[in-house]
């Protein structure tokens, strides 16, 4: 009688720990922000400025933003023609490049699996430089490497939630206009193709407070980065949560 007490005890005892455990993880929403120099991983950038909205706003839990961004980088340098090149496995999904290895995204994925927790990819945030702007005759022919770029990215971004065993199907991105001298309409025509799926929504750089350029100084770097990421999150939030 008293081995069967004992047995219960200790059946008791796992089944409380193994709840207590169970209630201690949380659910774990991570967005990246990412693109050329106006992504500015720093603390006034756009990762942080978005961070600082998403958390504010209640609507998500526990969020992360993973920062990442590579100035002077053309689109080609994450994914051309098919392949993904270096700075997509730097700051997502690596497969191929020996020094990392985890980008970034898979590896915050990674961490908070291994706390216990689990990983929701809610979204990205991107802003891509000059260096991919087009001219009105590339738009009109279809020739737009930029937008060939992006949508590799997405899909690569997609297949690697997947390989991680998360859902590739319910996260969102932000995509940011870009300026080009002379010619940004243009440039930012070739951003709202990729736009154009249901799963994005484009922001306006070039028109607002947060646009800081006023006809002297930088115009390239010329923005309130950080008001832009709060803008984004705000944008995010008003287009994709219900």
């Amino acid at each position: 009688m008293l081995s069967k007490i004992i047995l219960c005890s200790i059946f008791a005892s796992s089944v409380f720990f193994a709840s207590n455990s169970n209630l201690k993880a949380d659910v774990v929403d991570i967005f990246i922000s990412a693109g050329q120099s106006n992504a500015k991983a720093d603390k006034m950038g756009l990762g942080r400025g978005a961070e600082e909205i998403l958390k504010k706003s209640g609507k998500f839990s526990n969020v992360v933003v993973v920062k990442t961004a590579h100035g002077g980088s053309s689109v080609s340098q994450w994914h051309y023609k098919g392949d993904f090149k270096k700075l997509f496995h730097i700051d997502f999904f690596n497969k191929t490049e020996t020094k990392t290895p985890m980008g970034a995204l898979e590896a915050k994925i990674a961490e908070v699996i291994a706390n216990g927790d689990t990983p929701v990819f809610r979204g990205m945030f991107w802003w891509q430089g000059e260096s991919n702007g087009v001219t009105q005759a590339q738009l009109d022919s279809g020739s737009v490497p930029s937008v060939d770029g992006l949508e590799g990215i997405i899909a690569g971004i997609s297949a690697g939630l997947k390989d991680a065993g998360l859902d590739d199907t319910k996260w969102n991105f932000v995509l940011n206009t870009v300026y080009r001298k002379g010619e940004s309409e243009q440039v930012n025509a070739a951003l709202a193709i990729s736009a154009a799926s249901p799963r994005g929504v484009l922001f306006d750089t070039q028109v607002g407070e947060h646009r800081t350029y006023k006809g002297t100084g930088d115009p390239v770097h010329g923005y309130n980065h950080f008001l832009v990421g709060q803008k984004n999150a705000e944008l995010f939030i008003e287009t994709f949560v219900k």
